[in-house]
């Protein structure tokens, strides 16, 4: 029997493949991203961890949305089973925090598993806009919650110079409005 040129490239290419293929499999944390969060409360994030052999551990890096360093905190295994790890409730505020996850392996490399130092995930802080509308409206009113205004007008279009006895030509109108608010 004759090897075929296209049946001798197959095995060389099947042989250089099982070669370069890696002993073990690299190790990835599962995580389900939430898109925002209350606001100060600590954000739990939990993390399913596949080939666990192959993992000593991880960072979970985060940061204020908007300025900020970084900052870690270790991806812990918790008594349920689960990797978790917690963003303290004193960062969760306006407009949110942003982060991503290192994977630490047992060669001491380290591998990304989730987002990245130049492209976070951003976590939205719920609840806070209205604070920080409200506190804009604060200090326009000088610390007031409520205040009261009255407003109103008088218009006339009427034509100047006519004659008197003639009768008068043109609109006119007032307006007045109250207004309240808290």
């Amino acid at each position: 029997m004759v090897a075929r040129p296209q049946h001798l490239f197959v095995v060389v290419l099947g042989l250089i493949s099982a070669v370069a293929a890696p002993a073990y499999a690299a190790p990835r944390l599962l995580h389900e991203a939430p898109a925002d969060a209350p606001a100060d409360k600590p954000l739990e994030l939990d993390f399913a961890v596949t080939e666990t052999a192959d993992i000593s551990g991880a960072t979970l890096f985060w940061k204020p949305l908007e300025v900020g360093n970084w900052r870690k905190v270790p991806i812990e295994l918790s008594s349920t089973g689960v990797w978790r790890a917690s963003i303290p409730g004193d960062a969760m505020d306006d407009p949110g925090v942003a982060y991503y996850v290192v994977a630490h392996g047992r060669d001491g490399g380290e591998l990304a598993q989730f987002a990245n130092a130049t492209d976070p995930h951003p976590v939205y802080v719920r609840g806070t806009a209205m604070r920080t509308n409200e506190a804009v409206a604060l200090r326009e009113r000088g610390g007031k919650r409520s205040d009261f205004r009255v407003s109103g007008e008088y218009v006339d279009y009427r034509v100047v110079g006519v004659e008197a006895g003639s009768p008068d030509f043109g609109p006119r109108y007032r307006d007045f409005q109250l207004a309240y608010r808290y």
